[in-house]
């Protein structure tokens, strides 16, 4: 589940949103000004996440032949 807070609210409770995080396995948004600036997340999760993007584009590679898919190309491919 992802959720988007204020960035002020975040400082202010830092502990609480890291515990929040760990615990329930949430992505939170950091807002400045109404604008999205970050997200802050588990480490496992962005790892998992990094693993999923790079065997996605091993795999893509092997199909096309390419040496290197950009994360533009697999945006533009698969409307992610």
């Amino acid at each position: 589940m992802v959720k988007t807070i204020p960035m002020t609210k975040a400082r202010v409770g830092l502990g609480a949103l890291v515990k929040e995080i760990l615990k329930h396995k949430r992505t939170y948004i950091l807002e400045k000004s109404g604008v999205e600036t970050v997200a802050v997340l588990d480490a496992e999760e962005l790892q998992d996440l990094k693993d999923a993007l790079e065997a996605a584009q091993r795999l893509l590679r092997e199909k096309n032949k390419e040496t290197r898919v950009s994360h533009d190309t697999l945006k533009r491919r698969y409307g992610v």
